[in-house]
């Protein structure tokens, strides 16, 4: 798509940035590194199931096939194109709302190569699983390989706020549950006075790391999350 593109032509995409996804090799980050290198934006919405293509805001493609050379070319799939200028504008009015939305993170290389670390330092053999989750989850919201190679890769911050996040018992929690922890980490950084827009805010990165669908499904579902 870069190559067949005009210079002056931006790619806006939405993708579901989850560990499992690049550990399974479901997904890759040398296809995210090129869209980032091209000028393209990247947005994280981790419930995100559809594929979908929009062109020039006069075509639309819904298909099951993904953006991958089996997706379109090999593997047996089926799909809609769309030329009525409507109906385009429909589905463009969709993606725009899931784009601009405020619980849809910004990709970065900075989090990409963190996330790299990560799945280098994990084993391919499984050792570790997470505790139940409590809902009925895509399998690929448990990154079950263990949190040895996750804690390798995270430092100050975001280190703890992680540790603090897997102490809770259960997989989803609320909002006010990681505030639960204000007192905990004002002992550990006691010259921060805005402790809850912190947490809020490394949050915010753990989820578009990869790193918590499992601590978030319910809040998306329920539109609490506040970031």
């Amino acid at each position: 798509m870069i190559s067949a593109k005009d210079a002056d032509v931006s790619i806006e995409y939405i993708t579901s940035f989850k560990l499992m996804n690049f550990y399974r090799k479901s997904s890759d980050f040398e296809a995210l590194d090129t869209i980032l290198k091209n000028n393209g934006i990247i947005r994280n919405y981790q419930p995100l199931h559809s594929k979908v293509y929009i062109f020039d805001e006069k075509q639309a493609i819904i298909t099951s096939g993904n953006l991958t050379n089996g997706g379109l070319n090999t593997n047996y799939k089926y799909g809609v194109l769309i030329k009525d200028e409507n109906n385009v504008g429909s589905v463009m009015q969709d993606f725009y709302d899931i784009f601009n939305s405020c619980i849809t993170g910004k990709i970065s290389f900075e989090k990409i190569e963190n996330a790299q670390k990560i799945i280098q330092d994990t084993p391919r053999e499984k050792q570790v699983k997470f505790k139940p989750l409590q809902y009925e989850e895509d399998e690929n919201d448990v990154f079950d390989i263990g949190l040895f190679p996750i804690v390798e890769n995270l430092t100050g911050w975001k280190l703890e706020v992680f540790n603090c996040l897997d102490s809770i018992k259960n997989r989803t929690f609320s909002l006010e549950e990681a505030y639960a922890f204000e007192d905990i980490l004002s002992d550990k950084y006691p010259n921060n006075h805005n402790i809850k827009d912190k947490i809020r805010q490394q949050l915010q990165y753990l989820r578009d790391l990869g790193l918590t669908p499992i601590f978030v499904s319910r809040l998306y579902s329920t539109r609490k999350l506040p970031f």
